[in-house]
């Protein structure tokens, strides 16, 4: 099962980028650094929830196990 999992997702990825080559999309800011600025908002925003959901887990003992799991994936992206 995961393997179909993990073939559905490349087919899904490379129709998308087969699109994406072809012009369906277009970027939305041509400029790098205008893409810089936008990526260190979301960074900024990504902390925010981080500190949030890091002030729920000592809140609700109860809950660690569920908000470890989503720290992890969040700190996983905030740190690429």
């Amino acid at each position: 099962m995961q393997n179909l999992n993990e073939l559905v997702m490349r087919q899904r990825k490379v129709t998308f980028y087969s699109d994406v080559k072809s012009g369906k999309y277009k970027p939305l800011y041509r400029a790098q650094s205008a893409v810089q600025m936008e990526m260190s908002k979301e960074k900024l925003k990504m902390e925010s929830i981080l500190n949030i959901v890091s002030a729920l887990r000592h809140e609700f003992p109860q809950a660690t196990e569920a908000l470890d799991r989503v720290i992890c994936c969040y700190g996983h992206a905030v740190i690429e």
